[in-house]
């Protein structure tokens, strides 16, 4: 629950190295870019999908999500792939994100964490397995739960 003082907004018990007492932790958003795509229809149709993330167009970019990464695995298919590990987290995350800004944190919660396995795959310290731990604690810092968010 916050607490209003003065100007100051107060959220107790929650806490990093970065803030105090006085001032609530700041979230800062990643910017998730999609892995080149070897499609420029799925290109365009992603292009879309985050240009409606941004404008606050969120049920419109879901569903572009969705129509992209649909088409991204046909794709793959076609040629007897899978998606990577840097697709899929680009996806889990670009529709996570999507999600969170529709208040369904319990949903993009079960997408962050189904791909963990995929982070997993990726060589040490490549920066798409950072990405899948920072939109996890973006959701539970949501849900209050500040521990989980702090670990994540």
């Amino acid at each position: 629950e916050m607490k209003f003082m003065t100007n100051e907004v107060k959220i107790p018990g929650a806490w990093y190295w970065g803030s105090s007492d006085d001032f609530p932790p700041a979230l800062i958003r990643d910017i998730v870019m999609a892995p080149d795509c070897p499609s420029t229809d799925v290109t365009n149709v992603l292009a879309l999908a985050a240009q409606s993330a941004q404008s606050g167009a969120l049920a419109h970019a879901r569903s572009l999500f969705h129509e992209a990464h649909e088409a991204w695995m046909e794709l793959c298919a076609d040629k007897g792939m899978e998606l990577a590990p840097e697709q899929t987290l680009f996806f889990a995350c670009s529709m996570g994100s999507v999600l969170e800004g529709l208040g369904d944190d319990a949903q993009a919660l079960l997408l962050y964490r189904s791909v963990l396995s995929e982070a997993e795959k990726l060589d040490e310290g490549h920066p798409d397995s950072a990405l899948v731990h920072a939109c996890l604690g973006s959701v539970y810092f949501h849900r209050k739960e500040y521990e989980m968010a702090f670990r994540a």
